[in-house]
């Protein structure tokens, strides 16, 4: 109830005061004219696994030294952007003061990411968000990579489903470094009801990929829960 009052307010005061360039501050626009041009597309060449973005003439199927190196459960992730300050302030605006007007903007810029063509090779069936501890949850007020997948679903039809439960409250994983954020993780994650998944191409929701720890604990739980392949999709690439 809570959560729905808070969006409520804000949406209230969005009605009350125009908008300002959320990235600036630039009276006016959500996203200004030179923010807007600001904003980096990830386009071949990258990584095929990560969407890690690489300079120079690189073949389709390059595949990083990290995701040679650790070998991830899930297929790829598609990444929309890269992780630049303006889109960083997007995703934190909403993310942690939750600013109503960005969610249809990241909705936006996550659903010009399934466009990719490795979303065609490998369709999914249904669209699991990442879920937060119910106490970060609680805090937060909503779960931003909820609310991207059920966007995402709307736009494309795909079903969405909150399928897995964090059981852990792990520590922020912004604070940690790559090896810390993988022990961080470990079984932090179980599916719900344990209801299985009987074979079905599961893709993850995110708001963005650093590591990859995060999707790649996710994508053993749903393997282990009879999922057949799991990818996943973020509004930006860090």
């Amino acid at each position: 109830m809570a959560a729905h009052i808070k969006f409520f307010l804000q949406s209230a005061l969005d009605l009350l005061y125009p908008p300002h360039c959320e990235s600036c501050q630039k009276p006016g626009r959500l996203l200004c004219r030179h923010c807007v041009k600001r904003l980096r597309r990830i386009h071949p060449p990258y990584c095929s696994v990560c969407s890690l973005p690489v300079i120079g003439r690189i073949s389709e199927n390059f595949i990083c030294m990290n995701c040679r190196r650790r070998k991830f459960h899930f297929h790829f992730a598609v990444c929309g952007y890269e992780a630049n300050d303006v889109v960083r302030r997007l995703i934190h605006g909403f993310k942690y003061h939750g600013i109503s007007r960005l969610e249809l903007l990241l909705s936006q810029l996550i659903f010009r990411a399934w466009r990719d063509e490795r979303v065609a090779v490998l369709p999914p069936e249904i669209l699991v968000p990442v879920p937060l501890h119910p106490s970060r949850e609680r805090e937060r007020g909503f779960n931003q990579a909820r609310r991207l997948a059920e966007s995402l679903s709307r736009q494309t039809g795909i079903p969405c489903g909150s399928l897995l439960k964090k059981t852990v409250s792990t520590e922020p994983q912004a604070l940690l470094n790559r090896r810390q954020r993988r022990q961080n993780l470990r079984g932090a994650f179980i599916l719900r009801h344990n209801k299985p998944l009987d074979g079905m191409s599961v893709m993850l929701v995110d708001d963005v990929l650093t590591t990859g720890s995060t999707l790649e604990e996710c994508s053993k739980t749903l393997l282990a829960g009879g999922a057949r392949a799991v990818s996943a999709i973020t509004v930006a690439r860090a």
